[in-house]
């Protein structure tokens, strides 16, 4: 409190001295603020311009009660744990072992690329798998397998399993039989022998005679001839 004019006069020149260092101090550059912590509202935020950076260190914690939105490239150097969903209409690099312990989903229209010449792709009902090689395309759909050339390996309702050329020979194996054919002729073996189709005749002059001896095997029988 000023006794008199003058007193009044150099509290003012105090005065006014400290409002222009007020105006030209930079408080804030090199602060530091403690547990009662910083505090925005009513739409305030942080801006960090040229070229500056948040650094949080000394075990801290980025807790964001929200959305958030980043843009430009990034750098995540450490365990990341997520227990939502994540949506990423990117391109995803994976460099390193990855470790799959729930169910990974390929949805219909997706594809999953191994290398350049394995391709996996979902359907309803009706996958496919798709090996490339220097020769064709193998493609393994609908319980069957398709080769470059045209032959097939596939299962029939009957649950035999069958080998089939481009042409008409075939081989198939299933319940207790095998059936080996070619154009109209075919052979099957079944517990009960061996079945023949389609044999052409013939009158028997120069032909050998067919034997099995105790064992199985099939023999010609010498000097039937």
């Amino acid at each position: 409190m000023a006794d008199d004019l003058s007193d009044l006069y150099a509290e003012l020149r105090k005065l006014q001295s400290d409002v222009h260092r007020l105006q030209a101090n930079t408080m804030l550059e090199n602060a530091a603020v403690g547990r009662g912590g910083v505090r925005f509202h009513d739409g305030g935020g942080i801006k960090i311009d040229d070229g500056g950076y948040l650094r949080i260190t000394g075990g801290g914690l980025l807790y964001v009660d929200g959305e958030w939105f980043l843009i430009g490239n990034g750098k995540i150097d450490g365990d990341v744990d997520m227990a939502g969903d994540l949506t990423a209409t990117g391109r995803a690099t994976l460099i390193g072992p990855v470790d799959v312990k729930g169910i990974l989903s390929v949805l219909a229209g997706g594809k999953i690329k191994v290398g350049t010449g394995v391709t996996l792709e979902p359907g309803a009902g009706a996958g496919k798998v798709t090996v490339s090689g220097a020769s064709g395309d193998m493609v393994i759909q609908n319980s069957r397998i398709e080769f470059p050339a045209g032959a097939k390996l596939q299962q029939n309702a009957q649950n035999f399993v069958g080998l089939f050329s481009d042409t008409s020979g075939s081989i198939t194996v299933g319940d207790g039989r095998a059936e080996i054919g070619a154009g109209i002729y075919s052979m099957t073996i079944t517990d009960d022998g061996h079945f023949f189709e389609s044999l052409p005749p013939h009158s028997g002059e120069g032909l050998d005679w067919v034997g099995v001896n105790s064992s199985g095997k099939v023999h010609r029988v010498a000097g039937s001839a």
